[in-house]
């Protein structure tokens, strides 16, 4: 038994001129786009199964459709109100005067069934299957997007647009693969149609001649217009030429072309991992400019240069929920005086001892946030007065240094209701237990109204010397648990986007499911997931003298009230 067969012919035009005639002797006259669909269906309960076999080997894609409505369907489909088809292209020879056409195609079967058709559902379902769980996972990166970003933000509501159809997306899917496990375990599935277009105008089969069918208008009124041969070689041979227009498929299921736009190529591209792209594209076809990218990982919207996301453009509003963290530097002032005493030292000698002689204290009744600083400034909207909404104070650092101001700054911040904590600067030539212990000792967890933080911030020659990764995430993994102990509370990581990417990515489960805290003082976005992201260390802050690393929660206000209350 043959299957429904379709095979696109890749010959060039010059090649062709000489290789196909017709029966009639013409010689040909333009090649034209025919769409070719053999639909085959299955009633499982209310619900109908429609297959489109399009290869020998019986490969299969299908969708379901209701009595009630009409589903968005497959990506590679269109859907009517009774019928979901697979519509492949196919370049065919418009070979005389009343534009008949020939195009290769092979018998149809009237039914489906036996074991091929078993094996065939059987790796439907597979496929299904596996669909699902993808989708299921990008549904999970949409859903944490929708959380942490607002319409305020750059791409927002093109996302939004974009997740809507894809939970109808999933919602088919999952219907169809629950109608495959009842399909499986049918015998036979009829044939319901084969339908030709050429150039988007139906025609029918006149007769069959080998593995070619000639097609000829319905009537005359449907005579389709013979097409430019060399326009459509280019839309159906994009891989020739990277700078023609590029085939594809955009979230809503419609077809596209990539257009050209000065020297920027925009439109959507759906790969074959199942990731999906929509924005604009360089002349060798890899993502350039704008667009955003839906994949397993993580929603990418903002800038992309040769493939490569940069990142995504932040716009600062006073919607969202700013930060501070303060240590030593913030009592010390950088340009006090500095008065040089004579003293002895331990062999009685006489030297020079700099000693200063300005210590500045916080004004906790004044805080607010006047100065982003560095390129976070330039993207402020609006006047630039935020109030401080939380902060975190550097207690210890190692197991030898702590601060003398933490006890007096905890108790102050909590005076004016700032939610505040403690954090630990990690020194990578101590153990992580007995840093824990020293930060413990000093930092009067039962007093902070948020989770401890861990400062992480080794150079690559500190990380070798300590013995590498393995030795670093389990130390850290040691100081995190026993705080997380004491605390009540889980820690945060404190760490840089480059220390993500170069030492965090391969960490064990155990150490990645901590929430973190970047710092990057560029003006994109981190593209991980966190809770803080520090975006500058040269803001200024009424109330403090200098400058004040500004920091941002990731979320809206509701969820940092959610977040404080866990």
């Amino acid at each position: 038994m043959q299957w429904a067969v379709i095979i696109l012919v890749v010959t060039a035009v010059s090649a062709s001129i000489g290789l196909w005639r017709n029966r009639f002797g013409s010689p040909l006259q333009s090649i034209v786009r025919v769409e070719a669909q053999s639909v085959y269906s299955l009633k499982v309960g209310d619900d109908t199964l429609f297959i489109a076999c399009h290869c020998r080997q019986a490969q299969f894609i299908s969708d379901t459709i209701t009595k009630r409505d009409t589903l968005l369907v497959d990506w590679h489909y269109s859907s009517c109100r009774d019928s979901i088809v697979f519509q492949q292209e196919i370049k065919g020879l418009c070979v005389d005067e009343f534009s008949r056409v020939m195009v290769p195609f092979s018998s149809v079967s009237d039914t489906l069934q036996g074991d091929a058709l078993r094996i065939m559902l059987e790796k439907a379902l597979k496929d299904k299957s596996a669909e699902a769980e993808r989708l299921q996972r990008q549904s999970g990166e949409l859903a944490y997007y929708a959380r942490t970003h607002t319409a305020i933000d750059d791409g927002y509501n093109q996302i939004m647009q974009y997740s809507e159809c894809h939970h109808r997306r999933l919602e088919t899917v999952l219907r169809t693969k629950t109608l495959l496990e009842h399909a499986v375990k049918n015998t036979a599935i009829a044939l319901k149609d084969v339908q030709f277009k050429v150039n988007g105008r139906p025609m029918e089969m006149e007769y069959q001649q080998g593995v070619y069918v000639y097609l000829r208008p319905v009537s005359p009124n449907d005579i389709p217009p013979v097409a430019d041969a060399d326009f459509l070689w280019s839309a159906m041979c994009p891989w020739n030429q990277p700078t023609i227009p590029v085939c594809g498929v955009d979230g809503f299921g419609n077809r596209f072309h990539i257009l050209a736009s000065d020297t920027l190529y925009k439109g959507t591209l759906l790969s074959d991992d199942g990731s999906f792209y929509s924005g604009t594209f360089n002349d060798s076809l890899q993502r350039h400019g704008t667009g955003f990218l839906i994949d397993e990982d993580l929603v990418k919207y903002g800038r992309w240069v040769n493939g490569r996301f940069h990142g995504e453009t932040m716009l600062y509003t006073p919607q969202r929920i700013y930060g501070i963290d303060i240590s030593r530097y913030q009592h010390e002032a950088h340009n006090s005086v500095t008065q040089y005493i004579r003293v002895k030292d331990k062999r009685g000698r006489w030297i020079k001892k700099a000693r200063r002689t300005k210590r500045v204290n916080i004004d906790w009744n004044r805080l607010r946030i006047t100065r982003l600083g560095g390129k976070a400034q330039q993207h402020a909207q609006g006047k630039i007065d935020y109030n401080v909404s939380f902060v975190f104070i550097k207690c210890t650092q190692g197991t030898t240094i702590r601060s003398n101001y933490y006890a007096s700054d905890l108790a102050s911040a909590r005076r004016v209701g700032i939610p505040v904590a403690p954090y630990h600067f990690f020194s990578t030539n101590r153990k992580g237990e007995d840093q824990a212990k020293w930060f413990i000792r000093h930092a009067r967890l039962s007093q902070a109204t948020m989770p401890p933080m861990l400062d992480v911030e080794p150079s690559e020659a500190e990380i070798r010397k300590m013995g590498g990764d393995a030795v670093l995430h389990r130390e850290l993994l040691t100081w995190l648990r026993k705080v997380e102990k004491s605390a009540n509370r889980r820690p945060i990581l404190y760490v840089s986007q480059a220390f993500i990417d170069r030492h965090l990515r391969n960490a064990p489960p155990e150490l990645l499911a901590y929430d973190v805290w970047i710092a990057r003082y560029s003006e994109y976005r981190p593209y991980v997931k966190l809770l803080f992201w520090q975006l500058s260390p040269y803001g200024r802050v009424e109330g403090i003298y200098g400058d004040v690393d500004i920091n941002v929660f990731n979320g809206t206000k509701e969820d940092f009230h959610k977040w404080l209350n866990q």
